[in-house]
């Protein structure tokens, strides 16, 4: 910057603004040291004198500090915004518990306020909720994205918009943005290596008609295991439930409508590898409904959030758990870094899963 008198403003003005503009951008991080007076009066092209009173200014405002003998610091900046806004398709469904768990565990610490913004369990209206966020006013957003590549354009219109901003849970493509999500890779690979290892051949796969790159992801890490066997997920029996279409009360119902007829048809299977919770729990239902003993007659395996039922019903649920606290947790502590400053490139940090082995799963 050089400084330049007008009508207008004075150049102690300009100077207070463009140095109150680089720390409200984070180019001056709160906590780090000015330059000397000399050399910000070098760089702005005025004298020391001015940058003195621009300076006592700006202390006087709390936007810096000055210590005896070691110089003048970025203070926290008066009315910093502190509200976070997390935003859900929606709140009703039990893992939406665990992401909010995950996110207040990333703000421990913080004096940074948690908002909860949550649709019902409409995806449209989801991504709507994005235009009425305020830049003014918010810190930053966590966005729980929909599984699906067609709200890529309006996620992208909405980073645009220089909100700080994370991705988390699911990864889209095509979306500059930073993002945490689980590994859908190695979640697939530990499902289909886990069913492998029990000697099953004859198997199902349930799973979302999702075209997100996480989705994608899984497919890949199953191929990866079936490949060592002579198969791919593409000669496999599939059974597709319509991500869109969700109901908050039975949101398993979809998958079990599906199931009772995908097993129906193929009484030959003697396991079922489903790629969300609610969907092995509609398959586990339907198998039921159908007179199949699990796990005698078929195993059942999740991918997903470790639900309340899978440790309920007998025989209990083994899953490939995609650790959505860890997850959610390391999407706030991203989320912070940027708010402080990381002004770099967006980054995709994929959080591994853990398997968790139960009744559901028999060796042949």
């Amino acid at each position: 910057m050089a400084a330049e008198n007008n009508d207008h403003q004075t150049l102690i003005g300009q100077v207070e603004d463009h140095l109150r503009k680089q720390i409200n951008d984070g180019e001056l991080a709160v906590g780090s040291k000015l330059p000397s007076m000399r050399q910000l009066s070098n760089t702005m092209g005025c004298s020391l004198g001015i940058v003195q009173m621009a300076i006592n200014t700006l202390s006087a405002e709390g936007y810096l500090r000055s210590l005896p003998r070691q110089g003048v610091f970025v203070a926290e900046p008066p009315n910093r915004k502190r509200d976070i806004a997390l935003v859900l398709p929606s709140v009703s469904l039990e893992p939406m518990g665990g992401i909010i768990r995950g996110v207040r565990r990333g703000l421990a610490g913080t004096d940074l306020h948690l908002l909860i913004q949550a649709s019902d369990n409409d995806f449209d209206d989801q991504v709507h909720l994005l235009d009425h966020l305020d830049k003014d006013y918010l810190a930053g957003v966590i966005i729980c994205p929909p599984t699906a590549n067609e709200y890529v354009k309006p996620l992208q219109k909405f980073v645009s918009r220089g909100i700080p901003c994370v991705q988390a849970t699911f990864r889209l493509d095509g979306l500059d943005m930073n993002t945490v999500c689980w590994d859908g890779f190695e979640s697939g690979r530990m499902a289909a290596q886990h069913v492998l290892g029990k000697r099953h051949t004859k198997i199902g796969l349930v799973g979302f008609n999702s075209d997100s790159r996480t989705a994608k992801d899984v497919l890949d890490g199953l191929n990866s295991a079936f490949k060592t066997q002579g198969f791919s997920t593409e000669s496999l029996p599939h059974c597709q439930i319509d991500q869109l279409k969700l109901d908050a009360d039975t949101p398993w119902m979809n998958s079990e409508r599906s199931c009772n007829e995908f097993l129906a048809v193929n009484k030959d299977l003697t396991a079922v590898i489903a790629s969300g919770h609610y969907l092995a729990l509609g398959a586990y239902r339907a198998a039921n409904t159908l007179g199949i003993s699990i796990p005698d007659q078929l195993s059942v395996l999740s991918m997903g959030s470790d639900i309340q039922a899978f440790t309920l019903i007998d025989p209990p649920v083994t899953i490939v758990d995609i650790g959505l606290e860890s997850v959610c947790e390391r999407a706030m502590m991203r989320l912070r870094q940027i708010i402080e400053g990381d002004r770099g490139p967006s980054t995709t940090i994929q959080i591994p899963p853990h398997l968790i082995e139960r009744g559901s799963v028999k060796a042949i």
